[in-house]
């Protein structure tokens, strides 16, 4: 029997209410579209990048949310890790052109390939070790 109102196996994207950059969501949506992966994009009140990517990761099926707020933040978040402790964290408006890298990065977690930088990359982000986090060194 075909259940038809299940939730679709997608990352989910929690922006801001108060978020106004469409520049931005076009650059966050693009990385996740272009490793293949399914996003669906949410709407949960608060303003905090990285309790958004965690509440996203949460209402994920694939375990993985992304957050923007509108302060110029975006973070991605792994269900399993730390609530404040996000996989990756990167302010949008003074690296615009790291979004879509950091956002298709949400999507390698899914697929469990490695991530994607670039040299001299400042991007902050956690090591996942057996399921608990450590601040990269």
């Amino acid at each position: 029997m075909l259940i038809e109102n299940q939730a679709k196996p997608s990352i989910k994207v929690a922006i801001s209410r108060n978020f106004n950059n469409p520049g931005a969501l076009k650059e966050i949506t693009s990385g996740i579209e272009e490793e293949s992966i399914p996003f669906e994009i949410i709407d949960i009140p608060n303003d905090d990048a990285i309790a958004l990517a965690y509440l996203a990761a949460l209402d994920s099926i694939l375990d993985v949310g992304v957050g923007a707020d509108s302060k110029g933040s975006l973070a991605v978040h792994y269900k399993k890790l730390s609530k404040d402790k996000p996989l990756f964290k990167i302010n949008y408006e003074a690296d615009f052109d790291k979004l879509k890298t950091v956002s298709a990065n949400s999507a390698r977690l899914v697929k469990g390939i490695p991530f994607i930088f670039e040299q001299n990359d400042d991007v902050k982000f956690f090591k996942i070790d057996k399921l608990t986090t450590r601040e990269a060194e």
